[in-house]
């Protein structure tokens, strides 16, 4: 999906893109799943691949040594500055009888324009592994 968004609109500052969590497309877009959060961190790595600057919005800025691991994320809630990034990488997923429809928008946050979009959609057999989708 990365290669099938524009090269201008990916490419167009020199500031990280944010990818965020894609979400169900309901009522309050605010639930996310396996499945949301995994597309974030591939689209993360499709992106840096690509040779995109992409900002890291879940580091904390120090590691935590704990007795289960060296942690340097967090799910804390925080607001990113701006100037941090350009633009969002974002998306929702629709549960269709053949598949997850994936519709993936890069755009500024602050006016809110679209610079890039991709679709696909990945069928049921593909994420079955994932466990609960929903």
């Amino acid at each position: 999906m990365v290669l099938s968004m524009d090269d201008n609109a990916l490419s167009q500052s020199n500031e990280g893109i944010v990818v965020a969590s894609f979400v169900d497309l309901d009522e309050s877009l605010t639930h996310t799943s396996m499945l949301g959060n995994q597309l974030a961190e591939q689209f993360m790595q499709q992106l840096r691949k690509q040779g995109y600057s992409v900002t890291e919005s879940k580091a904390t800025g120090r590691v935590t040594i704990t007795e289960r691991g060296d942690i340097v994320y967090s799910r804390d809630n925080r607001t990113l500055r701006q100037g941090e990034y350009c633009c969002v990488l974002s998306g929702t997923l629709v549960y269709s009888p053949v598949g997850i429809e994936v519709n993936s928008r890069l755009f500024d946050l602050q006016s809110q324009a679209v610079l890039a979009s991709a679709s696909t959609v990945i069928p049921y057999f593909v994420v079955s592994h994932l466990g609960r989708l929903e």
